[in-house]
């Protein structure tokens, strides 16, 4: 008896401490409720900021700053009424300017309401419901919020001073919606009212609760854990992030090369054991201590213990090789698949592993762009250039605004006096010149990379109002799925509507598209209602996505260089190139060919009915518009067809 009595005790200590750890859980995420609030009112409010910043300079650009209101034309409020409005979206509700007259009445100067009959007139009083918190915000003339008490529909009023008039004090108002702040809130508080009833569940329902804890205990040593490869997963990484000795250890990042053909010739079932068996081989030569990673789709991990520089390279070498020579059999067929690898032996130069990665990220970019099947390493001694290339190096460059753009002919195979340019961008370093490749990787996702991105936009107009000509841009899927970046985008192409009949925006097929991705269509369509065309770039080297053929109609597909070097050789890729010119011209398309490297492959391309050319053989990136003749080789192509 007393042993079943100790067996009891046993059990009720156990439901105790775990309705102990459900109520220090519940109480952590009440207090994770109010801290989130609290950040996400801060990152509202830093994103208003930058919004006022934007109009701000805009304002002082085309307006400047005039006595009073009296002085501004009708013109100039109507381009601010307008200017205002493109910033209205679902969260911001009302942008609108407004100063405080000799009287101490309030104001509109301009309002960006789409509704007409809501709209501020001009001069119109205006009557705040927080009166008091306002003319204090005047008196003191800094940047201040304040959440709305008695607006339903509103959340937070951010007031930005505007120096438009320099005898009274002007703010930039911006009224941010509850949509945003109902939504989070909505979940986070669904997600405790969730902890709630578990707290109740289990402490009612013992056993359960035993074999609930049991499960949900497996179920975290699986977050780790990558079911198809048996590998860590990215989960993994963000868990030992902070411990990793970067002195300590080597970065690789290892990419199966041409993965997406092996789907879409077999399937992606074979892919699937593809995956298996490279991570098999990976596995088999790293060391206990070594950390391997499926990172993404094709793409792994391998954080290293250092040890010895060449043992580290002999270890990528063999796996390498090994990967190579090891055909992975498919019924009566075998495939060979290569890797290209990036190797950063240095990571210790960098802040965090994630910048080492980016860092091995970029040497694998540049194993791709040299051909594939290759290793590539950041070093000591052969990356000098490369350790300097820091994060601050970069956008010192770009603040500097040392950025150029290098133009290559993209030629009509029909009519050769048709020519569009694809505008290349580059950072100048003194004499040097830095490619993409070696700093967009480190500046992604920060202000600068929209800087710079900016920059480059603003540049590629200022030549086609001085030239006349076509030029294509590129762009990722990610950068219209950032709203600050997109919103900046569409207000330059706005500001030079009359010439985006002359622009062409590259997307480039490095990132998938979803059916869920209805913003990105959204604002994709928009910027072609404003009279410019979108090309579907390197296509049939990544997701090749037909969504895009649903949702936005592109304009020109411009196929992978990869393709076209095959055409020589493999019979296949011919029948590829012809079905996706026939492809695209019943939909209405453009197709061109990247990568024309001699008068073979020129000849192939014609012959399959690709209607644009470009490549080394018909023009190299350069500083100046080319704008000679086409080469003789094309009048070669049209007296052979």
């Amino acid at each position: 008896m007393g042993q079943d009595l100790r067996k009891y005790l046993y059990f009720l200590i156990a439901i105790l401490i775990f309705i102990l750890f459900i109520s220090i859980l519940y109480y952590k995420f009440d207090r994770i409720i109010s801290l989130t609030r609290e950040e996400f009112i801060g990152i509202k409010i830093k994103d208003a900021r930058h919004s006022a910043q934007v109009i701000e300079a805009m304002v002082e650009r085309e307006v400047g700053q005039v006595e009073g209101p009296s002085q501004l034309e009708d013109s100039t409020i109507q381009w601010l009424n307008g200017f205002l409005s493109t910033f209205i979206d679902e969260e911001y509700r009302y942008v609108y300017l407004i100063y405080e007259d000799e009287k101490g009445y309030f104001r509109y100067l301009a309002d960006g309401s789409l509704d007409s009959e809501d709209r501020g007139e001009f001069g119109q009083k205006f009557f705040p419901l927080e009166e008091a918190t306002w003319r204090e915000t005047f008196d003191r003339g800094t940047p201040h919020y304040f959440s709305q008490q008695k607006i339903d529909t509103l959340w937070i009023t951010y007031l930005y001073p505007l120096p438009v008039l320099e005898r009274y004090k002007t703010f930039l108002v911006m009224d941010i919606s509850t949509k945003a702040y109902k939504s989070i809130d909505g979940i986070l508080q669904n997600l405790k009212h969730y902890l709630e009833h578990l707290l109740i569940f289990f402490g009612g329902i013992s056993l359960l609760t035993l074999g609930l804890y049991f499960l949900i205990y497996k179920e975290n040593r699986r977050n780790f854990i990558d079911p198809l490869t048996q590998v860590y997963n990215r989960n993994f990484l963000k868990r030992i992030e902070n411990s990793i000795p970067l002195d300590q250890v080597a970065v690789a990042m290892i990419d199966i090369d041409y993965f997406k053909n092996v789907n879409d010739a077999y399937g992606h079932h074979i892919g699937d054991r593809v995956l298996q068996e490279v991570a098999r081989i990976i596995q088999k030569n790293i060391r206990k201590e070594d950390i391997l990673i499926r990172y993404g789709g094709e793409e792994f991990l391998l954080i290293a213990q250092k040890g010895s520089r060449e043992g580290i390279r002999k270890m990528l070498s063999r796996i390498h090789a090994m990967v190579e020579n090891t055909p992975i059999q498919v019924d009566q067929d075998s495939i060979n698949v290569t890797l290209s690898i990036g190797l950063n032996e240095i990571p210790e130069v960098d802040q965090n592993i994630f910048d080492a990665i980016k860092r091995a990220d970029m040497k694998l970019y540049q194993a791709k762009h040299n051909g594939r099947n290759r290793i590539e390493i950041l070093s000591q001694e052969t990356g000098h250039d490369d350790i300097l290339l820091s994060f601050e190096k970069i956008t010192e460059l770009i603040i500097e605004k040392q950025i150029e753009i290098h133009y290559q002919p993209i030629y009509n195979l029909r009519n050769p006096s048709i020519v569009i340019y694809e505008a290349l961008a580059r950072l100048r370093d003194g004499t040097k010149l830095i490619y993409p490749g070696s700093f967009l990787p480190i500046i992604s996702r920060t202000n600068y990379y929209i800087d710079f991105t900016t920059a480059l936009l603003q540049e590629v107009f200022d030549v086609i109002r001085r030239e006349r000509v076509t030029l294509s841009i590129n762009f990722k899927k990610s950068d219209f799925l950032d709203t600050k970046l997109s919103r900046i985008i569409e207000s330059i192409v706005l500001e030079h509507r009359e010439l985006t009949q002359y622009l062409i925006f590259e997307i480039l097929e490095d990132e998938e598209v979803k059916m869920s991705d209805e913003h990105f269509f959204q604002r994709i369509r928009r910027l072609k209602q404003y009279g410019l065309r979108i090309a579907i770039d390197d296509f049939g080297s990544g997701y090749s996505n037909l969504h895009y053929f649903l949702h936005i109609s592109p304009d020109i597909v411009k196929i992978d260089g990869g393709i076209i070097r095959q055409l020589k050789e493999n019979s296949r890729a011919q029948e590829i190139v012809r079905s996706i010119a026939i492809f695209t011209e019943n939909i209405g398309a453009t197709t061109v060919a990247e990568f024309i490297e001699d008068e073979e492959t020129l000849q192939l391309v014609k012959r399959l009915g690709v209607e644009y050319g470009q490549g080394y053989y018909l023009g190299k990136p350069s500083r100046e518009l080319v704008k000679t003749q086409p080469y003789k080789v094309l009048q070669r192509v049209y007296a052979n067809a």
